[in-house]
């Protein structure tokens, strides 16, 4: 049997370098998927009903949170009345509908990934 000893100079540098490296990817991450929450903001505020423009207005998207290893952008609208509006598929709306967020999100949840990457150049 033959031993072999190896030591590791630098090592400590390594590791803050990676770990650097990979804070920095966690930043741009974050930064892709909230460009990307933009775009679909633009299509919530389409599909949101307007009586008086209050609910359109009271649209935000919101800045990247981490939880462990996972981020999120969350669109919101900040109205007393938003969530029955949203939710209330038997209102008739002459512009805009129910699940206004809801719809925009579920429909480009499937291609969200690869949207992201591609500004991720990955």
């Amino acid at each position: 049997m033959i031993k072999v000893s190896v030591k590791l100079k630098g090592s400590d540098e390594m590791k803050r370098r990676l770990r650097q490296e990979g804070e920095k990817f966690q930043r741009k991450l974050g930064e892709a998927l909230y460009e990307e929450m933009l775009i679909e903001a633009r299509e919530v505020f389409v599909r949101t009903p307007y009586k008086t423009g209050a609910l359109r207005e009271s649209e935000k998207v919101g800045r990247p949170v981490w939880t462990g290893n996972r981020v999120s952008v969350t669109i919101s609208a900040n109205t007393d009345y938003a969530l029955i509006v949203h939710e209330d598929l038997e209102a008739f709306h002459p512009i805009g509908e129910a699940k206004f967020i809801e719809s925009v999100l579920n429909e480009s949840a499937p291609h969200m990934a690869e949207r992201v990457g591609r500004r991720l150049s990955l």
